[in-house]
């Protein structure tokens, strides 16, 4: 998901690609329906993206080996974040 991916006027995210990895390749392509799929979000959650951010942002100014590609939840190097990463801070974080 990238950060572009997040109307925060409107509280929606767009779900509109998916990521894989193939033979060490990272990539992206358009989601099975073509028009994408919508979830609202609440203020509570619109906020915590939004510190989240800042807190992205202050991280690659601070490092400049890390490049900043628009994506939510990278890994500590600003890389894609594989599944399985994102399936472990899920559930700690529940």
């Amino acid at each position: 998901m990238n950060w572009s991916d997040i109307d925060q006027e409107n509280k929606i995210i767009k779900i509109n690609k998916t990521l894989f990895f193939d033979n060490g390749q990272t990539m992206i392509q358009s989601s099975k329906t073509k028009s994408g799929r919508s979830i609202d979000i609440d203020e509570n959650l619109l906020k915590k993206l939004q510190k989240f951010r800042l807190h992205q942002k202050e991280k690659f100014l601070s490092d400049k080996s890390i490049r900043d590609q628009d994506v939510v939840f990278t890994r500590p190097d600003g890389r894609y974040m594989r599944l399985a990463q994102f399936n472990d801070l899920l559930s700690y974080a529940i």
